[in-house]
């Protein structure tokens, strides 16, 4: 399995059991709290991949900013959807 693949599913897991542990209450607002989590999650990857480039692990560096911009990708479907998904 490739390093940037390994990376982002390991992070899908995380958003998904916290989005599970914080929207028990509203199962309507799963959708958004995971998509929420990503954005977070994506961005702070991205930045991390960032500095990760400039301190001159190049390798480690481009799977961190790829699975962060698919982190993201993630997350904007997962809040673009969750207006669909309201009862009324």
């Amino acid at each position: 399995m490739k390093k940037f693949l390994a990376i982002y599913l390991i992070t899908i897991a995380v958003t998904a059991i916290t989005s599970f542990l914080l929207a028990t209450d509203d199962e309507s607002a799963f959708g958004f709290i995971f998509g929420l989590l990503n954005l977070l999650a994506g961005g702070d990857m991205l930045f991390i991949g960032i500095i990760m480039l400039i301190a001159g692990a190049s390798e480690n560096g481009k799977n961190v900013l790829i699975a962060g911009g698919l982190v993201l990708l993630t997350g904007g479907i997962a809040c673009s959807i969750y207006p669909f998904t309201l009862n009324g």
